[in-house]
């Protein structure tokens, strides 16, 4: 019975002494206190930041408003009651701001789209300005023959499209399409013509005989055979052929 006693007594003896004291309360409350007055500083100094921010931003849309070119309430450059720029802020905040920022990046980006379209145009330009339509010394370059329609087509489109990469790629592949009965009949033409010129070559070095005179091409007879990719040699030949045939 003693035994029970004195457990009972250690238990109570052990409960107050985890009590905490009031020194101690007050200090855990001093604590608590400027924890909470360091969290409302902060908020107070967030707080005036905000409203400075805000002001400044009003003062400069309410500025603009009343000058009647700023994009501030319709996301263009339509003429702006200065009235209504204060209730739309504060009806919507951020959707105005929002299409603030974006009315005004909006010119630096199509600038900016613009000019990467006209790097690709230049781009495209050179490599079609090297690359033949067919394989022959005297077949048109891509740009040479398709260059106008190329860009009329392109000229359609936005900066954004014209911008990317494969555009001009994808314009020219378009364009040729709507003409390749025309590249064949041009190709054939011209196989026909050096076939041509070919047989007059062997039809002139048959004939043969004689001595060789020499004769001088004139200047457009030099720029025909150039034209057609012969020796002036060769178009002598054929030129004479031609004229003993007729």
């Amino acid at each position: 019975m003693a035994d029970d006693n004195q457990q009972e007594e250690s238990s109570n003896t052990e409960q107050v002494s985890k009590e905490p004291t009031i020194a101690e309360l007050r200090a855990q409350f001093e604590q608590e206190k400027a924890a909470l007055e360091a969290v409302a500083k902060g908020a107070t100094k967030e707080a005036e930041g905000a409203k400075a921010y805000v002001s400044s931003l009003m003062s400069t849309l309410q500025a603009a408003a009343e000058k009647g070119n700023g994009p501030l309430a319709n996301g263009n450059e339509e003429q702006v009651d200065p009235e209504n720029v204060r209730e739309q802020f504060d009806k919507d905040p951020l959707n105005f701001m929002d299409r603030h920022f974006q009315a005004r990046t909006a010119p630096l980006v199509q600038q900016s789209l613009e000019l990467t379209a006209q790097q690709n145009r230049e781009i495209a330009r050179l490599n079609l300005s090297n690359q033949k339509l067919w394989d022959d010394p005297d077949a048109p370059t891509v740009w040479s023959k398709y260059g106008t329609e190329i860009d009329e087509f392109m000229n359609k489109f936005p900066p954004d499209v014209r911008s990317k990469a494969d555009a001009y790629e994808a314009a020219v592949r378009w364009v040729r399409s709507n003409h390749v009965d025309d590249e064949i009949k041009e190709r054939m033409a011209k196989q026909k013509e050096r076939e041509n010129v070919t047989f007059a070559e062997g039809a002139s070095g048959g004939a043969g005989g004689g001595k060789k005179k020499t004769v001088v091409l004139s200047d457009a007879e030099k720029t025909v055979a150039r034209k057609l990719g012969i020796t002036e040699e060769d178009y002598i030949q054929y030129r004479d052929a031609a004229g003993e045939q007729a």
